[in-house]
């Protein structure tokens, strides 16, 4: 039994290694995503942005998230000028709430969860869910110019002869 115990301790803390280094929700220098820091930045980038507005709410240090953060960056450079890509921290690795007005507000409740906002309203929502052809599917139906319907078909008839 201890001998169990000591392999769940070590693969606890090797687990908590890799999750501070690859660093929960911090994106790297050469990423297209935005890292809002509080709830000024949050509603200016809402009010200003004329394109869709994808927004990750994360937990500091937590794998679930860390799982996500390669498909929004591959996401991020896919749709690079036609969405705008963020992550807001809503709760840090010690429990700390850093707004309880956004969790509250869009009733934040697990991690990660992401949020497709359009002109300043949330239009999609997605909760644990990893899936880059789902994202990909409800981002194109927003980006993609949605084509006329053909016109209809015109008859002409000949002139009566007089």
């Amino acid at each position: 039994m201890k001998k169990i115990l000591y392999i769940l301790l070590v693969l606890f803390f090797i687990g908590e290694i890799i999750i501070f280094s690859t660093g929960c929700g911090v994106t790297s220098g050469r990423s297209t995503i935005i890292q809002l820091n509080n709830e000024n930045n949050f509603k200016q980038l809402l009010l200003r942005s004329k394109q869709p507005v994808m927004i990750e709410f994360y937990k500091g240090a937590c794998p679930t998230c860390v799982m996500l953060e390669g498909t929004l960056d591959k996401l991020a450079k896919e749709y690079d000028g036609k969405v705008v890509f963020a992550r807001f921290e809503v709760m840090t690795s010690y429990f700390h709430v850093n707004s309880e007005t956004i969790k509250e507000l869009f009733r934040i409740e697990v991690f990660p969860t992401v949020i497709l906002f359009v002109n300043k309203w949330e239009q999609h929502r997605w909760e644990l869910n990893y899936s880059e052809s789902d994202y990909k599917n409800v981002l194109d139906g927003f980006i993609i110019p949605k084509t006329p319907p053909p016109p209809s078909p015109q008859f002409f008839f000949p002139r009566p002869s007089r």
